[in-house]
Protein backbone atom coordinates (compact mmCIF):
# COMPACT_ATOMS: atom_id res chain seq x y z
CA UNK A 1 0.00 0.00 0.00
CA UNK A 2 2.60 2.59 0.48
CA UNK A 3 5.72 0.49 -1.27
CA UNK A 4 4.02 0.66 -4.68
CA UNK A 5 3.80 4.41 -4.87
CA UNK A 6 7.25 5.03 -3.81
CA UNK A 7 8.16 2.97 -6.09
CA UNK A 8 6.35 4.44 -8.86
CA UNK A 9 7.24 7.96 -7.94
CA UNK A 10 10.83 7.69 -7.47
CA UNK A 11 11.71 5.11 -9.58
CA UNK A 12 12.50 1.19 -8.69
CA UNK A 13 16.25 1.70 -7.80
CA UNK A 14 14.76 4.11 -4.28
CA UNK A 15 12.66 1.45 -3.23
CA UNK A 16 15.30 -1.12 -3.69
CA UNK A 17 18.08 1.07 -1.75
CA UNK A 18 15.16 1.25 1.03
CA UNK A 19 14.53 -2.34 1.06
CA UNK A 20 18.16 -3.01 1.49
CA UNK A 21 19.26 -0.83 3.94
CA UNK A 22 16.07 -1.72 6.00
CA UNK A 23 17.49 -5.62 5.30
CA UNK A 24 20.73 -4.51 6.91
CA UNK A 25 18.71 -2.96 10.07
CA UNK A 26 17.00 -6.44 9.98
CA UNK A 27 19.80 -8.56 10.24
CA UNK A 28 22.22 -6.41 12.66
CA UNK A 29 18.94 -5.91 15.07
CA UNK A 30 18.55 -9.09 15.32
CA UNK A 31 21.67 -9.59 16.43
CA UNK A 32 21.86 -7.22 19.06
CA UNK A 33 17.99 -6.68 20.29
CA UNK A 34 18.69 -6.89 23.82
CA UNK A 35 15.00 -8.70 24.46
CA UNK A 36 11.99 -10.65 22.75
CA UNK A 37 9.89 -7.53 21.74
CA UNK A 38 12.77 -5.21 20.37
CA UNK A 39 12.84 -8.58 18.42
CA UNK A 40 9.80 -8.76 17.51
CA UNK A 41 9.41 -5.19 16.12
CA UNK A 42 13.16 -5.41 14.21
CA UNK A 43 11.39 -8.82 12.82
CA UNK A 44 8.15 -6.01 11.34
CA UNK A 45 10.73 -4.47 9.74
CA UNK A 46 12.69 -6.97 8.33
CA UNK A 47 9.26 -7.38 6.55
CA UNK A 48 8.95 -4.06 5.33
CA UNK A 49 12.12 -4.54 3.94
CA UNK A 50 10.60 -7.59 1.93
CA UNK A 51 7.64 -5.54 0.63
CA UNK A 52 9.95 -2.48 -0.67
CA UNK A 53 12.21 -5.08 -2.40
CA UNK A 54 8.79 -6.95 -3.95
CA UNK A 55 7.93 -3.84 -5.24
CA UNK A 56 11.21 -2.24 -7.04
CA UNK A 57 11.40 -5.72 -8.74
CA UNK A 58 7.62 -6.50 -9.39
CA UNK A 59 6.68 -3.69 -10.85
CA UNK A 60 2.69 -3.05 -11.00
CA UNK A 61 1.36 -3.53 -14.68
Amino acid sequence: MITGPISDHFFRRASAVIGHLLWAIYYIGLLYAPNFAVAYIIGILGGIANSFLNASNFPAS
